[in-house]
């Protein structure tokens, strides 16, 4: 899940995979401002076929594993 993940990252903020990890977030990547937070929660959704309801809540790719794997 996690390297799904982090390809969708890497693909929506156009940044290459190897510098993303578990503890990226929107305080590390510069391209994650509010649009590209839009644009990437859009695209985990999409892919992923989740829902995401409290979007403060998913501000770092461990934040957004997290709220995946636990979801039921």
């Amino acid at each position: 899940m996690l390297e799904h993940i982090l390809q969708i990252a890497s693909d929506v903020f156009g940044i290459p995979l190897e510098s993303l990890d578990s503890q990226s977030s929107s305080d590390n990547i510069e391209a994650w401002d509010s649009l590209g937070h839009l644009n990437f929660i859009l695209a985990l959704e999409r892919e992923l076929g989740v829902r995401f309801t409290n979007l403060a809540e998913v501000l770092s790719i461990k934040a957004i594993v997290s709220r995946i794997t636990n979801e039921d």
